[in-house]
């Protein structure tokens, strides 16, 4: 999963990462996300990780109200928009503050720049597809 959305970010700067059978793609970023892994692995704390994935739950379910909102706006049933469209902003909302509130309240000051990384990777994804 990690290297699709590596791959699908880097497509937005590098058209040739849209397509899935380009060799270089495909295995550059399947050898990062392996790299990535690595490094957590060899610090001997696999854990690290694990605040970041309520955060990323939380902007899957943002992502995908966000999803549900699009599809019914396209199906012409404006009116009901809002029945999508308020949760995704509240949950927008609790997940964007859960982020800022562990990169600068536990990572930053803990020295974890892995996770920082990955929080803002996670926070500039979540805007791209509230963006589109």
């Amino acid at each position: 999963v990690g290297r699709y959305l590596l791959q699908e970010l880097l497509g937005h700067f590098h058209p040739k990462f849209n397509d899935q059978h380009w060799a270089p793609g495909v295995y550059g970023c399947a050898a990062l996300i392996c790299i990535l892994w690595g490094y957590l692995v060899l610090q001997g704390n696999i854990g690290i990780i694990w605040p970041l994935f309520g955060v990323s739950n939380q902007l899957l379910g943002t992502m995908t109200l966000a999803v549900g909102t699009t599809a019914i706006m396209r199906l012409g049933r404006k009116r009901y928009a809002w029945v999508t469209g308020i949760p995704c902003i509240l949950m927008a909302i609790v997940a964007i503050a859960a982020d800022y509130e562990n990169v600068f309240y536990s990572y930053i000051p803990a020295g974890k720049w892995i996770l920082v990384a990955f929080s803002a990777a996670m926070f500039f994804m979540i805007l791209i597809v509230l963006v589109e």
